[in-house]
């Protein structure tokens, strides 16, 4: 009997893949009015139904979550794999922003609970304007201003907590953290509108660090090259604000300083 019963669950584990459904692709996009998501399901073989439940929320660069989509649909199909769009509208539509427009779609009544998940960006109008570059100490103490989820830096995108991580690291002689630093500060000090002059050094740097990692202490002529777009780069996010109260004051100036750390690497 025990043997049975062995072979019988060995038997089940072996054919519940073939009995699973998921997503096989999921391809979002949102904007001020709403978003939509194309996906494909793959469905079991005994199934010509699945049950999609999704919440899409909008936030501000705050935390405060200004729309919400919360829906239960039934869809159906008659063969192994299936297309369909899913969408919605924000009640009223988004103005201003940035806005992080997120959503997590969860298929139920099935093997496991396949799930998928997206995270946008959006600014509905102009963005705003008048924003004085702050430095990189500024962006680490205070990223309830953020107006982004994600930053991409050297062609890996980063989490708030990693990019933080990063802000937070000793730089210890590495060209490369240094010119993170600035450089995500550069890249948030343009998300938030701040008027744009260093554009294409954030483009360079960027494709810098896809071929130099942060970490990677370089030497010699990439060292110097790093540096170099880091002095460009700081010269921009230390721009001396005419506003602004003095908790932001003591923020610029813990990172505004390069003189105190770049004897390092002279």
């Amino acid at each position: 009997m025990k043997q049975l019963l062995l072979i019988m669950s060995v038997t089940l584990l072996m054919t519940a893949p073939a009995l699973a459904t998921d997503f096989v692709t999921f391809e979002p996009v949102a904007d001020c009015d709403g978003f939509a998501v194309d996906l494909s399901i793959h469905y079991a073989t005994y199934l010509d139904a699945v049950t999609l439940e999704y919440m899409v929320t909008a936030v501000d660069v705050d935390g405060v979550e200004v729309a919400s989509i919360a829906e239960t649909t039934v869809l159906e199909c008659a063969v192994s794999t299936c297309e369909f769009t899913v969408d919605g509208l924000f009640e009223p539509a988004l103005e201003g922003g940035p806005f992080t427009v997120a959503g997590t779609f969860t298929l139920t009544d099935v093997w496991g609970t396949p799930s998928q998940a997206f995270s946008i960006e959006v600014i509905c109008g102009e963005p705003p304007t008048g924003w004085c570059p702050r430095t990189p100490g500024y962006w680490k103490n205070h990223p309830e201003n953020w107006p982004v989820a994600t930053l991409t830096v050297g062609g890996i995108e980063l989490t708030q907590d990693e990019a933080l991580a990063i802000f937070a690291t000793p730089v210890r002689g590495d060209a490369t953290v240094i010119l993170a630093k600035h450089l995500m500060a550069a890249m948030l000090n343009q998300a938030m509108g701040a008027e744009d002059e260093v554009g294409g050094t954030v483009d360079d740097a960027n494709a810098f660090l896809e071929l130099v990692p942060v970490g990677s202490r370089p030497r010699g002529a990439d060292k110097q090259e790093a540096l170099g777009y880091k002095n460009i780069l700081a010269d921009w996010n230390e721009t001396e604000c005419d506003e602004g109260d003095e908790e932001e004051k003591s923020a610029a100036v813990e990172s505004a300083s390069w003189s105190s750390i770049k004897g390092i690497f002279n």
